[in-house]
């Protein structure tokens, strides 16, 4: 039994091993179409719905969330009394997500820099 437990764990290893290789060479083949030399990228390290967008649908796409972001901040910013109120508790959530609306505001932004650097 012990034998037979060491073999086939030794089998597991070595086609997680195997797995792993596989798994490696194929991330390599897409980093390799990735690579870019220049000063900015190609419009296809922005995946297939966002490298064919203008770079002015972009730019409006990322004043958006940024606006939206800054709505979020100023109404969290005005709510009345301490945060965790019983009256407040359902509203914070909401608010907080929205501000997350900044980092996803910069993204798009490079984004739609990317997109004019390549003339779209």
């Amino acid at each position: 039994m012990k034998q037979l437990l060491s073999t086939n764990l030794g089998q597991l290893n070595y086609a997680n091993h195997l797995e792993w290789k596989v798994a490696i060479a194929e991330e390599s083949k897409n980093a390799e179409t990735m690579a870019w030399t220049g000063k900015y990228p190609p419009s296809r390290v922005l995946g297939p719905i966002m490298g064919q967008m203008s770079s002015g649908v972009l730019s409006l796409l990322s004043l958006t969330f940024f606006f939206g972001a800054a709505m979020a901040g100023k109404a969290l910013y005005d709510l009345p009394g301490p945060w965790g109120t019983a009256e407040n508790d359902k509203l914070i959530p909401l608010f907080l997500l929205g501000l997350q609306l900044f980092p996803i505001s910069w993204g798009v932004h490079v984004a739609a820099w990317v997109q004019k650097s390549n003339g779209k």
